[in-house]
C-alpha cells in the first residue's frame, strides 16, 4: 500500500509540472530594426522572438528626383515585413553655363579689383580678380613756369608731378625754352625749387 501511494504521488507531481507549462505567444504583426524582422512575443518574454531572418528587399523607388541644385532620395521595401529602407541620390554635376561677369570691385592703381558671373543653370558664382591698373603718367605739351623753373605739368590725376622741370635760360630777358620773359624786379637765376619731377 505504501509503494502504491508513492507511485500515486510521483504520478501527480509529474502532472501539475506538465500543467504549468509555458508556452510562449507571439504578436502576428511583424518587427524590424536596420536588418531583420521578426515576431515578438505578447507573452512577457520579450526576449523571445519568432521567425526572425533578414530582410528581403526589393527594387529601389526614386521619390524625388536628383537635380543640378538639390539632392534626392529612393526608397526600397521588405517584400516580407514591409520595413522601407531609405537613400539619399547625390546631387547632378552641373556644366556650367555662365552670364556676362560683372564687376563688383573697380581696379586702381592702388588696388586689384574683381569680378563675377553666374550659372544659368545652377546658380554657382564664380569671381577673378581684375589686376590693378599699371597708370601711366601724361603731361602738358605746353610748358608752365614760375620765377626760377620751367616744366610740363602732370595732365592725370597726380598733379603734384612735373616732367622736364629746369631752371631758365634768359636771353635777352626771355627763356629761350619755354619763352618766359623777366620782368622788371625778379630774381630769376639758377635757384631750382626742389619739387617732385621726372625727366
Amino acid at each position: 500500500m505504501k509503494k502504491l501511494f508513492s507511485c500515486l504521488m510521483f504520478v501527480f507531481a509529474i502532472a501539475v509540472l506538465v500543467g504549468c507549462g509555458h508556452s510562449h505567444t507571439f504578436s502576428e504583426d511583424w518587427s524590424s530594426d536596420a536588418d531583420n524582422h521578426w515576431h515578438a512575443a505578447t507573452c512577457g518574454h520579450a526576449d523571445q522572438k519568432q521567425d526572425e531572418a533578414a530582410h528581403t528587399f526589393g527594387e529601389w523607388v526614386v521619390t524625388q528626383a536628383a537635380t543640378i541644385t538639390a539632392k534626392g532620395s529612393q526608397k526600397r521595401s521588405c517584400t516580407v515585413c514591409g520595413y522601407e529602407q531609405i537613400a539619399q541620390i547625390p546631387q547632378l554635376e552641373c556644366n556650367h553655363t555662365y552670364g556676362e561677369w560683372v564687376v563688383t570691385k573697380e581696379a586702381t592703381t592702388t588696388e586689384a579689383g574683381s569680378r563675377s558671373r553666374t550659372c544659368t543653370q545652377c546658380g554657382n558664382v564664380e569671381t577673378e580678380e581684375i589686376p590693378m591698373i599699371t597708370h601711366t603718367h601724361t603731361f602738358s605739351e605746353g610748358w608752365s613756369s614760375d620765377d626760377f623753373n620751367h616744366w610740363h605739368a602732370a595732365t592725370c590725376d597726380h598733379t603734384e608731378l612735373r616732367e622736364g622741370q629746369a631752371p631758365h635760360q634768359f636771353v635777352n630777358g626771355s627763356c629761350s625754352e619755354c619763352g618766359y620773359e623777366k620782368t622788371l624786379g625778379s630774381e630769376a637765376g639758377d635757384h631750382n625749387v626742389d619739387w617732385p619731377w621726372t625727366e
